[in-house]
C-alpha cells in the first residue's frame, strides 16, 4: 500500500458525497465494541453473524429463521460493500474493502447503520478484483454460512446478494441527478455479466419512467 494510493482513497471517499452522501464511509479502526468485523462474520458458528441476525429478528419481526435470513442479507448487501461498488462505477478503481480492512456497525433498527474501513486505500487490479474483494471473499461466502446455519435456499440468498449489489447502483440517481442513469446501467450490465454466484440471471436494473435518468432495482 503505497501513500499515494491511501490519499487517492480517502479523496475518492470524500468524493462520492456528491453522489451518494447516504453511502459515506467512515475510515479508521472503529474503538466502539457496536462495530462488527467483518472477516469475523464469515466465521464458522462465529458470534458476530449470530448477533447480526439476531438484532435483525428482532427488530423486523420475521417469524422464521428463513425469512429473517434471506430479509439481512439483501439489506446487508446493499450497503456493506456499497461504497466500494460505487466507486469502481463512477471512476474505475477498486477500493479496499476486504473482509479484514472492513467493520459494520448495526442500526437499532433494521440493517446496517455504519461501515467503516481500517485504511482508505484502493487495490490493483479492475473488475476481477472487484469481484474478488465484493463477492468471492465477503458476500458469497457470507451467504454460505447463512445458508448452512438457517437452511435458506442458496439461490434465494444470490438473489438477495445481487439486489443489495444493484442499490449501489441505483444510488447516484437516486440521491443527485448528477450521473445519468444510462451510464450507470451500462456499469452495472458490466458488473453483473460474469459475476460469480451465478448473479447474472438473478438482479436486472431498469429505468423508472417517467424519470429516465433514475434507477430501480
Amino acid at each position: 500500500m503505497t501513500a499515494d494510493s491511501v490519499m487517492a482513497g480517502r479523496a475518492g471517499v470524500a468524493a462520492l458525497a456528491r453522489y451518494a452522501p447516504r453511502y459515506g464511509l467512515e475510515i479508521g479502526e472503529p474503538a466502539e465494541s457496536a462495530w462488527l468485523r467483518v472477516d469475523r462474520l464469515l466465521e464458522p458458528d462465529g458470534p458476530e453473524l449470530t448477533e447480526l441476525l439476531k438484532r435483525d429478528h428482532d427488530a423486523s419481526g420475521h417469524v422464521s429463521p428463513h425469512a429473517n435470513a434471506l430479509s439481512m442479507l439483501s439489506f446487508y448487501a446493499g450497503r456493506a460493500p456499497a461504497t466500494a461498488l460505487l466507486l469502481w462505477a463512477l471512476e474505475g478503481r477498486v477500493l479496499d474493502i476486504r473482509p479484514s480492512n472492513l467493520w459494520v456497525r448495526p442500526h437499532d433498527g433494521h440493517g446496517i447503520a455504519s461501515v467503516a474501513v481500517r485504511s482508505a486505500s484502493f487495490l490493483s487490479g479492475g473488475l476481477q478484483t472487484l469481484y474478488d474483494v465484493v463477492l468471492a471473499e465477503h458476500l458469497l461466502p457470507l451467504a454460505a454460512e447463512i445458508h448452512r446455519r438457517t437452511r435458506a435456499g442458496l439461490r434465494q440468498l444470490h438473489g438477495g446478494v445481487a439486489a443489495g449489489c444493484a442499490m449501489a447502483f441505483c444510488a447516484a440517481t437516486r440521491e443527485q441527478e448528477t450521473v445519468a442513469a444510462p451510464y450507470l446501467l451500462e456499469r452495472w450490465e458490466t458488473f453483473i455479466s460474469k459475476a460469480p454466484g451465478g448473479l447474472s440471471r438473478l438482479g436486472r436494473l431498469r429505468s423508472r419512467p417517467p424519470h429516465p435518468h433514475r434507477l430501480i432495482p
